[in-house]
């Protein structure tokens, strides 16, 4: 199963790009030359509720997103290039489609415990879902491709960007501009904290972040939002870790500590070594002047820049 999903895959590649069909004993005497790197397992971050606010992903989302831009950047595209269209057609047995639908619903089926399917029933499942592809799926692949080359070609203006309502069966399309984010502001009563919250700055959404330059312990971090803010920072979190937290205690034995650190200790294990930020949630109370009670406030989310072991490699590197 595994060599017809390596000679189908590397035939139907063939085919876009231009290269010539290869035989199965051609495919199979280049793939036994490749390394294929050890498994490990990846740790993956999930909401278990909509209350949650664990960052979703894996430790390697950002490595990989890199190494694809990488990728991407280092392409020498020109305009001679030429892409073949894959055309879907599952009663031509020469294009190797059906054969590498099989090998991959398989080899899935496989990873699950599940019963496997024959190259005929593979055959009749796709006839039935090709249509569906070619409509509604189609069409919104197709839209967020437009949004995507809008973001990374001219990202500055928002004002082109498009939400989109379509409904195939009537038929209807509808494009309205985006709306403006929620924006966090002064109350002089919040149901859930029962009085007056403050917003800290004045006017924030959920694109606004506090940047912070490290090294900076917990301890400078507090000063800061106090000396900046008037703000007693009472807890800082970061998903399901309480870094910081001023009803409980050991607190002045974190703040002497680095948010990394406190976090790798919490956890017990290494924060990736190739990301340079951590996003951390803070709350604390506001007092305008001494003897003044002091009020909730609502803030920005922390993002803590620090220099993250590969960029002190590389530092060493160029020194």
């Amino acid at each position: 199963m595994i060599r017809n999903f390596i000679f189908s895959a590397a035939n139907i590649f063939a085919f876009v790009y231009g290269q010539k069909e290869m035989t199965e004993e051609e495919v199979m005497a280049i793939s036994d030359k490749l390394e294929v790197p050890k498994f490990q397992p990846k740790k993956q971050k999930i909401k278990e509720n909509e209350e949650d606010d664990t960052v979703e992903g894996t430790d390697d989302d950002d490595k990989i997103i890199q190494n694809a831009l990488t990728y991407l950047k280092g392409l020498n595209i020109t305009e001679n290039m030429k892409i073949n269209v894959v055309d879907f057609e599952k009663d031509d047995d020469t294009n190797h489609h059906i054969d590498f639908l099989t090998a991959v619903s398989n080899l899935r089926a496989r990873n699950y415990k599940i019963s496997e399917g024959s190259r005929h029933k593979v055959k009749m499942i796709a006839g039935k879902i090709i249509p569906a592809i070619a409509t509604s799926t189609a069409l919104i692949v197709g839209m967020c491709g437009m949004e995507l080359i809008k973001s990374l070609t001219q990202p500055e203006k928002v004002e082109i960007s498009r939400n989109a309502y379509v409904n195939l069966a009537t038929p209807l399309w509808l494009f309205s501009e985006p709306m403006p984010p929620l924006y966090q502001e002064d109350k002089e009563y919040d149901p859930i904290m029962m009085g007056p919250v403050k917003a800290i700055p004045s006017k924030f959404s959920c694109w606004d972040k506090t940047i912070i330059e490290g090294p900076k312990t917990l301890g400078e971090i507090c000063d800061f939002y106090k000396e900046k803010f008037k703000v007693e920072i009472t807890m800082i979190a970061a998903g399901k870790i309480m870094l910081l937290n001023s009803y409980a205690g050991n607190n002045e034995a974190k703040k002497a500590k680095d948010p990394i650190t406190v976090r790798e200790e919490i956890l017990e294990e290494k924060y990736p070594p190739w990301k340079s930020t951590y996003e951390m949630v803070v709350s604390g109370e506001y007092t305008e002047k001494e003897g003044d009670d002091p009020i909730d406030c609502i803030m920005p989310n922390l993002i803590y820049q620090f220099t993250s072991t590969n960029d002190k490699q590389k530092k060493m590197e160029i020194e």
